[in-house]
This record gives C-alpha cells, structure tokens and sequence, in this order.
C-alpha cells in the first residue's frame, strides 16, 4: 500500500512529528509513505527519511496577507490539484491521508484520481465559519474522517451522529522504548544540571513545545512567580523551537523581565535530547490553551514525569485527573501554581504511584506501537470497503 500524507506546512511540529513516527512504523507491513507539504518556510523540510513533494499555493485562508494568499490559491487552483493529480498517479498512491480541515486541494485531485481518502482533524481552534465551510466538504469528499481526540470529534461535529459515525480517534503516538526514565541514571542528570548550570538541590519544572500562542507560555511565567515566592530553590526550563515565531517570543521574553524571573527562566530553544531533559524535571506543566492531542504531554507521561495539564484537547483522555495527573482550567496561572506546588509537596511514594500509573497509560493507549495497529487498521479497512463495493 502507498499513502500520500498531505500537510499545509513544512515546519516540524506534533502533527508532523506523529505522521514520521508512524510512517517509519508501518514500513514494516509493507505500507509506504510520500508526503506532500504546503511550503510555508522555503528552508526545511522537516521528514527526510521519505519522499517529499513541497508545493505553494495549497492553503486558501493564512493569518498574514490573507487577501493575497487567496488570490494566488484561487489563481493557481487548476494548476495544483493537476500537480496533486500527478504525483498521486506517478507515485501510485493508494490511499490520500489529508490533514486540517482546510486542506482541500489534496481531496479534489483524490476525486478525480478515483482515490480513497482519509481525512484527518487535529485542532480545537478553526473558526465558526471555516467549520461551516470545510467540515461539509471533509464529509463529502473523504471516505473516513479522522480525529485526534474525543475532544477534536466533540469541538468539530457537536451532536451531529452521522459524522460521529464515520469518524475514528486516531491519537497523538509517543514512542515509549525511546521516552523511557529506565535510560537514565543519576550520573546522566546531574551531567544536564551542570550543563544547564542548574545546582543539584534546586527543584526543576518544566514545558516542552514550540513558541506559539497556543502553548499559553505567558500564564506558565506567572505561575512561575508566584511558585518563586513561596519555593525559593527552583529553576523553570522552557524546551522548544523560536523559529518564525519572534513576535511571541519577544512577548515572553518581556514578561520574564516584568516579572523578575530573568534568573530563573531558561529557554533551552529546539533540542534533540528531549528525553535526557525530561528525566531531570521534577514537574511537566502543560500551559496550553488549545491543544488536540499534546504529544509533550504524553512524552512526559512516558518518562514517568509528575505533570500538572490545563484541561484543553485530550488532555482529559490522557489524564485521569488525580490518578496519573493533575488537571486545572486553562489560562488560570494561579490554578497552575497551586498544581505544580500540590505536586512539589507530594510524598515520593505517592509521585512514584502517580507516575507509574502515567506511564502505563500511555503504553496502553498511546504507544507508537499500539496507534501503527490502529493505522493499520484503518488504512486497510477504507481499502477493503471499495474493494468489496
């Protein structure tokens, strides 16, 4: 089988990240990958272990020169999909798996290819309008529709049972034999405190992700100042690409000199050693506003990581709140501050439980293992219903 795994940006993130983990997967039961990128950064593309096909133009609305992205999206329309078209016949595709709900081109060259589609709904931050406009054509055009999270069903298809029917949760996958606290050893973390010049004794709370609004940032500084007043001897890490994202990042840095924090925030910026930072944190906080199913989250879990979440997206499907985490209101700092300190003055035997329990959870349900069966399953059962129509 050959999948084309369509996306409206180059730049590596969770959705990107998960569609790589899963492709290198499924290679082993014979299932390739092509993907196909919208060229948001003329400077990477982030999965160079596939064939890659990079395009301009895919994407109809943008947040900057929306006027003029749409005039160049409408003019180039016919000459898209006929380039869609072409690789879908020239690479043999199969099966098209679109993601966001936005990316039509890939699903209108899939039509007139004769083409199975899947189509996949990652987000809880599409406008009212745009779910109007776009959900009609996702139902219409795609054989099954993907979502990322109960959450993402819930935010997109409301009470609507026939779109419920022919959806499938197809959830965030953490590869649990590289995200795993049994790899490391008490000489591995004091060797990263040093580095990081962090003394042995400080306590350490941390957040992974790239610097975008969603990660909600801002309302994880001040619970950090309000955590320094009461817990003296901590430290406050921030893991997580600032390419093209200077405005935001400039916000941030702002509140971390308002705030008086200049000393005790440190911003580490895109790191391949993720999992070595993780086992030195004595709280994940996920400060998130919107979220569908947060990888960074799950690879804390993984990492048996205390970790305190805002309850957006999935985080309730990852989290059972007081069992394996501790869930609060989203851009409540305040809320965060009082978890994060629940989980500082947590006898260890009762953290080892919690953690534990965090871990299996994620095995279970969010494994890279079990979520390829789940893509395997998927894929090979929208093939078989055409086949046997």
């Amino acid at each position: 089988m050959r999948v084309l795994n369509c996306f409206l940006d180059n730049r590596l993130g969770g959705p990107q990240v998960r569609a790589r983990n899963v492709a290198l997967k499924l290679q082993d039961e014979n299932i390739d990958t092509v993907f196909l990128f919208n060229e948001k950064n003329k400077n990477y593309v982030p999965i160079n272990d596939f064939k890659c096909f990079v395009m301009r133009y895919m994407q109809c609305i943008t947040r900057d020169f929306t006027a003029i992205n749409l005039f160049m999206f409408c003019i180039f329309l016919p000459r898209s999909i006929y380039k869609i078209y072409r690789i879908i016949k020239s690479e043999k595709i199969e099966l098209l798996h679109i993601n966001g709900i936005t990316n039509c081109l890939p699903a209108f060259a899939g039509k007139i290819a004769g083409i199975n589609i899947l189509w996949h709904l990652n987000d809880t931050v599409t406008t009212g309008i745009m779910k109007k406009l776009f959900l009609p054509l996702a139902h219409a055009l795609s054989d099954r529709i993907a979502i990322a999270s109960e959450e993402v069903g819930r935010y997109y298809f409301s009470n609507n049972k026939r779109l419920w029917s022919r959806s499938v949760v197809l959830y965030a996958p953490v590869d649990t034999d590289k995200f795993n606290s049994d790899l490391m050893d008490e000489r591995k973390k004091n060797s990263i405190k040093k580095e990081l010049n962090i003394p042995r004794e400080f306590r350490i709370i941390g957040a992974t992700g790239n610097f975008t609004q969603a990660k909600g940032y801002e309302y994880f500084l001040k619970a950090a100042s309000i955590i320094k007043k009461k817990e003296k001897n901590t430290k406050f890490i921030i893991i997580g690409s600032i390419k093209n994202k200077a405005r935001y990042f400039q916000k941030i840095h702002k509140s971390i000199n308002i705030l008086g924090l200049e000393n005790d925030i440190i911003i580490l910026g895109f790191r391949n050693d993720v999992p070595e930072l993780l086992s030195i944190l004595d709280v994940f906080v996920l400060s998130s506003v919107s979220e569908a199913c947060s990888i960074a989250l799950l690879e804390a879990l993984a990492m048996r990581v205390p970790v305190v979440a805002t309850a957006v997206g999935g985080v309730r499907e990852q989290i059972i709140a007081g069992e394996n985490g501790i869930v609060v209101e989203p851009r409540k700092s305040d809320m965060l501050a009082q978890g994060i300190l629940r989980i500082l003055n947590t006898p260890k035997e009762d953290l080892k439980k919690m953690v534990n329990k965090g871990r299996e959870r994620v095995k279970n349900i969010f494994s890279l293992d079990v979520i390829k069966e789940k893509y395997i399953h998927v894929y090979r059962s929208i093939l078989r219903k055409t086949i046997e129509l």
